[in-house]
């Protein structure tokens, strides 16, 4: 499992932020300071998780608390993008919440599983 949440952490969320980045980079300049602070956010907490997939890749001992560290950056992130409107976005009203609730419930499971396998590698 550490396997799969290494190669997500170094494959899918880069991916993600490229593609978040490329569709919203003219309208975050448009809107200045707190749509590129979001952006900038968004970029430290993938570099994060990148960071924290390459220490779980390598088995390293620091690889659990980094990713329980960048999937809680990550958690607070989504929240922050769904409370602060400084962007603007193409879905439909009604599904930001859900969809922020679904990302957050990702982030808190991948948690949960972390903290449980380092406790049983304690013992």
């Amino acid at each position: 499992m550490l396997s799969l949440l290494a190669l997500l952490l170094l494959i899918v969320e880069p991916l993600g932020f490229a593609w978040y980045a490329s569709g919203i980079l003219t309208r975050a300049i448009d809107r200045g300071a707190p749509a590129l602070a979001i952006l900038l956010l968004r970029l430290i907490v993938t570099a994060v998780g990148m960071a924290a997939g390459l220490r779980l890749w390598r088995e390293r001992d620091a690889g659990i608390p980094l990713a329980i560290t960048a999937l809680a950056l990550g958690a607070l992130t989504t929240v922050i993008t769904a409370l602060v409107p400084a962007l603007p976005t193409a879905r439909p009203p009604g599904v930001r919440g859900p969809i922020a609730a679904a990302l957050v419930f990702y982030d808190v499971a991948w948690m949960v599983y972390l903290l449980w396998r380092r406790n049983r590698e304690r013992r």
